[in-house]
């Protein structure tokens, strides 16, 4: 009843659930859903072997996504679910890709820290990698600048650059062999 007089942009749903799992809860709400008016589904599964999921994605839900959930994934998801379109922000406020003189502060950070970020970013854990960077700006403040252009990334969810601005650091301060 909320659900029919309130209804929601998105339904994030998990499949296995205590009592009424994920399928037969939007069972019933697509029974009542009023003629046209299809609510939009992002199920959520630790079973990657999903039985009939092209079926169920077509009946129940507009995407299924796999955990652990990672950061990316679910905006895709949710991008692609309500047909969002991105738009750029002004060109001052974006931030481009770390000088060589940023950079050169890489010979000051722990190279395994470096492989923990790559990490993080790789899972697209942003939030935890922002983290990190934080207490590397406490440890390191000669990085202020590297910080400052990795945390506009974060913020526009630049995965591919985060990324490669990592794999640059990484490549400018190897990791000692073990």
């Amino acid at each position: 009843e909320v659900i029919e007089n309130n209804p929601p942009d998105l339904v994030l749903i998990d499949f296995l659930m205590p009592r009424l799992n994920g399928v037969e809860t939007i069972s019933r709400l697509r029974k009542s859903e009023p003629e046209g008016q299809r609510m939009p589904v992002v199920a959520v599964t630790a079973n990657s072997m999903v039985v009939k999921r092209e079926q169920w994605e077509e009946d129940l839900f507009d995407q299924i996504i796999h955990k652990p959930v990672l950061l990316h994934m679910l905006i895709k998801a949710i991008y692609n679910t309500l047909g969002l379109e991105w738009v750029a922000r002004d060109e001052p406020q974006r931030r481009k890709s770390p000088t060589t003189s940023e950079l050169s502060v890489t010979a000051h950070i722990d190279p395994a820290l470096l492989v923990e970020f790559h990490e993080l970013a790789s899972a697209g854990n942003l939030f935890e990698l922002e983290a990190a960077l934080g207490k590397l700006s406490q440890d390191t403040p000669e990085a202020a600048a590297l910080i400052g252009r990795l945390r506009a990334m974060i913020d526009n969810f630049d995965d591919s650059a985060i990324l490669s601005t990592l794999e640059r650091m990484m490549s400018q301060n190897p990791r000692p062999p073990s």
